[in-house]
């Protein structure tokens, strides 16, 4: 069995330091860029992320001119998330790219936004992560797509999408699982997951009720008959999901463990 390398990334929402989750603020306690980086810097993330949450392509030139006054007191490996917003991505994320000179992870491009974003990852050192609905054959197509402009496979990251709750996050750790299991060069590529932001989202994370209940179905396909290996799967997703936040738990030693937003498995 191959191990596994997970590293986790811790998320700011850079450009509007007051659009992020309560739990998030209680933290930090601090709407000061500078003072947030430096926090950032001193947790135990691998990998630090701004996510630019603009709201309009004219902030795009605003947040260029922070950027290059912010980039210089990072000293972790390096994620750069653009707004979601296509129109604004477009344009944003090749030009946040051509600033940064080290290697760092770009987030992300859609089969609507790879062809104006992957030619500036081609000439850089950079990683792009592509993002597909929950289906591996359009994840796979757009790493052909993608490869096919010229971007090179080792600089590709898989993210499928993944829901918060039920089953949504149950069908996009499949997806996941399948992923691993190709013997596919379009496919074997490092995964990256948003599961606990998709969890903070969900009205359950901010109730104070920590009971924790785990429904299974029992139609099972056929044949089921490794029940053994299903309950250590139902164990390890219990676990994945107390970890990366999906159950808030007000007496936990930290609150890292709830604020790690994303997952990246190489």
């Amino acid at each position: 069995m191959t191990e596994v390398n997970t590293q986790y990334v811790l998320e700011i929402p850079i450009f509007d330091v007051d659009d992020n989750f309560q739990i998030a603020k209680e933290y930090f306690k601090t709407n000061d860029k500078i003072e947030l980086i430096n926090k950032a810097q001193n947790s135990e993330c691998d990998i630090l992320s701004l996510k630019f949450n603009l709201q309009s392509p004219v902030q795009i030139a605003e947040s260029l001119v922070m950027f290059k006054i912010l980039l210089p007191l990072i000293s972790k490996p390096l994620m750069i998330s653009g707004s979601g917003n296509e129109t604004i991505d477009r344009e944003l994320l090749p030009s946040l790219a051509r600033l940064v000179k080290k290697e760092c992870i770009i987030s992300y491009a859609t089969e609507n936004t790879y062809k104006d974003i992957v030619p500036s990852i081609i000439k850089s050192k950079h990683k792009l992560v592509l993002k597909t609905p929950i289906d591996i054959n359009l994840c796979k197509e757009l790493n052909i797509l993608s490869a096919d402009l010229g971007l090179p496979l080792d600089k590709i990251i898989i993210d499928t999408d993944i829901g918060g709750l039920g089953y949504g996050l149950d069908y996009g750790y499949s997806t996941i699982e399948k992923i691993k299991l190709e013997d596919d060069k379009f496919l074997n590529m490092p995964i990256i997951s948003f599961v606990a932001q998709e969890s903070l989202k969900i009205k359950e994370t901010k109730s104070d009720n920590t009971n924790l209940a785990i429904l299974c179905s029992h139609h099972f396909t056929y044949p089921f008959d490794d029940p053994i290996e299903y309950a250590k799967k139902v164990g390890q997703m219990t676990n994945m999901l107390v970890k990366l936040g999906l159950f808030r738990h007000h007496k936990a030693k930290t609150l890292m463990n709830l604020l790690k937003t994303n997952v990246l498995c190489l």
